[in-house]
């Protein structure tokens, strides 16, 4: 590749303006870090290996569209969530056990949800089930066990929650309450236990200024939600009872960000941030790598102005598989990186190869005990009466 690069500065809050990578940002002094700089539009150095092959992949065949909104680890195998459309409207959604060769064990539609539109499922110790979704007409959440539990929940009025994940024996959510036409948004972060008492709820807002949490991981005794304030990335860190650590707020000079997905694993705590004008093309993503008081120990651009690199990037989600792998997809298909913990690329590139290969979205991954599964949807091309079908890929990155 031998388009220009571009250099991303970084403000953090309490800290000054670097390019590259900051040091700790609580204390009012900032130094750059020996990690990789970020790489603008050469985001993939030319002698980046491809992705490893799939190990196996599963596609499900149905004559209506269908998609994998959702997996969850069970003690053998997975949980999926499907969902279902038949002329333009939304079907109950399925939930598929799916054995630990990739087989369909067994599978149940779920007829008695509050609506067809889920966003996702957890499970909580051995057989606990919980689904997530809203309701578009009032942008209201709701949460319903079932499998193993009565657990029901229904959020306040114009409550969503954008992720909810599992934390031991309880549900954490993170989201954003929207007021009335007049009124700024205000970023929300939960605490469930499984009988639907709220241990603890915090809230992020002030007159003039919209607050999103947008993804959120259980960290060491805590908590670590994510999202944007006024088109500027920002994290904030709780300890075990809620109470607050630390905020960050991190601006980048030319581009602005909302936390797409957040994790904490063996080798670190990795976030994706996502373009916030996603509509006006330009489309891309922002890796980076968080230290335990919320300094950026390195960040990576992902940028589709590049003649081999992603076109239009707008979503992604990230795990920690010795370093960081992400995935996230364009209009037609998915596209793969995965980095060492300190930055340095391991592989990265798109599935599949070639665009005549068939459209694969991904709509997001999970780590197993023998590596990652990709989950999402795969359609064929050329064919009007191609519909999706659900997928899943097993990686060993």
């Amino acid at each position: 590749m031998h388009t220009p690069s571009r250099r991303a500065f970084l403000t953090v809050a309490g800290g000054g303006l670097l390019a590259g990578c900051l040091g700790s940002p609580g204390g009012g002094t900032a130094s750059p870090s020996a990690a990789p700089e970020p790489l603008g539009f050469e985001a993939v150095p030319d002698d980046a290996a491809d992705p490893p092959q799939f190990e196996r992949e599963r596609t499900d065949e149905s004559e209506r569209e269908q998609g994998v909104v959702d997996v969850a680890e069970r003690p053998t195998g997975l949980t999926a969530l499907l969902y279902e459309r038949s002329e333009g409207a939304l079907e109950a959604p399925q939930l598929v056990t799916i054995g630990p060769g990739g087989e369909r064990a067994s599978d149940r539609t779920l007829e008695s949800l509050p609506s067809n539109d889920v966003q996702s499922v957890e499970r909580v110790g051995e057989a606990t089930i919980v689904v997530e979704g809203w309701w578009q007409e009032s942008w209201t959440s709701w949460l319903r066990g079932v499998s193993g539990t009565d657990f029901e929940v229904d959020a306040d009025s114009g409550l969503t929650y954008s992720t909810v994940t599992v934390d031991g024996d309880s549900l954490l959510a993170a989201g954003v309450h929207r007021g009335g036409d007049d009124s700024n948004s205000t970023a929300v972060c939960r605490r469930f236990d499984l009988d639907g008492t709220i241990p603890w709820e915090r809230t992020v807002g002030e007159t003039g200024t919209d607050y999103r949490f947008s993804a959120v991981t259980p960290v060491s005794d805590g908590v670590l939600a994510g999202g944007d304030k006024d088109d500027e990335t920002w994290f904030v860190r709780y300890g075990g009872d809620g109470t607050e650590t630390w905020r960050r707020t991190v601006t980048f000079d030319d581009e602005s960000y909302s936390v797409a997905s957040v994790v904490s694993g063996s080798t670190g705590t990795y976030a994706v941030a996502r373009t916030v004008h996603f509509g006006l093309g330009d489309n891309h993503l922002v890796l980076l790598s968080l230290g335990p008081e919320g300094e950026i120990k390195w960040t990576r651009v992902f940028d589709p102005n590049y003649s081999d690199g992603p076109k239009n990037l707008s979503v992604g989600w990230v795990v920690d598989a010795g370093g960081p792998v992400l995935v996230g997809h364009t209009g037609d298909r998915t596209w793969l990186a995965a980095t060492e913990p300190d930055g340095s690329m391991r592989w990265a590139g798109y599935y599949p190869d070639s665009r005549d290969d068939g459209t694969v979205l991904a709509n997001g991954l999970t780590t197993v005990d023998d590596g990652v599964v990709l989950y999402g949807r795969r359609g064929s091309r050329g064919s009007g009466t191609s519909t999706p079908n659900g997928w899943l890929a097993w990686l060993n990155p």
